[in-house]
């Protein structure tokens, strides 16, 4: 899960769990990356600036909270939680070793975040591990994406509702990629994406509601895939991955990692989480394929999704 790098860990004098002093404040509230302190019990003490950019909780909201009360809820690149088992925190706690790991958090939104965590063990004067830092920032292979769809705002080709490419951008996409193909035999994938049951999110919450479950979606697409891939709504809620230079075998990959990191989002509406899984349809160009046949093999696909049961991954 992470790599272990030593016992060295942060001495706490008098064991306390907040910075000294406004000088210290000032120092790590001025810091890109998130930041935050839990004591022994990972009772959250500290919280910086950094940490409320990246992941939208505020300091009143996580301080004081333990940080397995649904705030970060770590994951792997599956979407499998790490907070009862996989904890980097609670490893550091056992053993007193730092550590690295990428890992998934839960933004305050719902979506998924990609981050590179440090974990260090703050100890007593006598040695003793009494609490824990961790230190995070945003994926550099995931800042790109963004950077995309600031530039793509300007074109007219953002969808307004999630945020990401509009389906006259995902075509542009889709043809630019088969062209490549034609000239240089650069293989590609289609991942044709489609909520399950979702028609029940709009009649049993609303619209709203349904939207900001798109978003979620949407985002925790954009943070699934390569900076070099690219995700767009296709329409209603149907979404569409385009995989550059990208085998069967990478495909799957990343479609199982987005079925399991959409799994487990959550979004928090009038007091209840709202839980949705996607049905994916694969398609890897092939030599005989024209634009049409590939877009409509993966379209068969994700119905084979729908038909054998929902929230899977299905090849054509």
């Amino acid at each position: 899960m992470g790599n272990v790098n030593g016992r060295n860990g942060i001495v706490m004098p008098n064991s306390q769990f907040v910075p000294d002093g406004q000088f210290y404040s000032a120092v790590l509230d001025g810091m890109s990356d998130g930041l935050y302190f839990v004591d022994r019990r990972r009772i959250i003490t500290y919280w910086n600036k950094g940490a409320e950019i990246i992941t939208g909780y505020s300091r009143a909201e996580v301080v004081g909270r333990s940080c397995r009360d649904n705030i970060l809820v770590h994951t792997d690149c599956e979407g499998c939680g790490l907070c009862d088992t996989g904890c980097p925190l609670i490893q550091t706690f056992t053993d007193g070793h730092n550590r690295e790991a990428d890992v998934f958090l839960k933004h305050k939104n719902g979506h998924r975040v990609p981050v590179w965590v440090r974990v260090a063990p703050l100890m007593d004067d006598s040695g003793a591990v009494v609490g824990g830092i961790e230190m995070f920032s945003r994926s550099d292979s995931k800042l790109a994406a963004f950077e995309k769809a600031s530039e793509l705002e300007k074109l007219a080709l953002i969808d307004p509702v999630t945020g990401v490419g509009n389906r006259r951008h995902t075509e542009r996409i889709l043809r630019d990629n088969f062209e490549r193909f034609r000239r240089e035999l650069q293989s590609f994938a289609v991942l044709f994406i489609d909520l399950d049951n979702f028609k029940s999110v709009n009649d049993q919450f609303g619209h709203d509601a349904g939207d900001a479950v798109l978003r979620t979606m949407a985002m925790t697409l954009v943070n699934a895939v390569r900076s070099c891939d690219f995700g767009g709504r296709w329409g209603g809620d149907e979404f569409v991955a385009v995989l550059e230079n990208c085998d069967e075998d990478r495909a799957k990959l990343i479609a199982t990692r987005f079925g399991g990191l959409a799994r487990s989002c959550t979004v928090d509406w009038a007091d209840r989480l709202i839980h949705q899984t996607v049905s994916i349809g694969v398609a890897v160009v092939r030599p005989d394929d024209t634009l049409d046949t590939l877009v409509k093999r993966a379209d068969v696909a994700v119905y084979a999704a729908k038909e054998a049961g929902r929230d899977r991954v299905v090849f054509e």
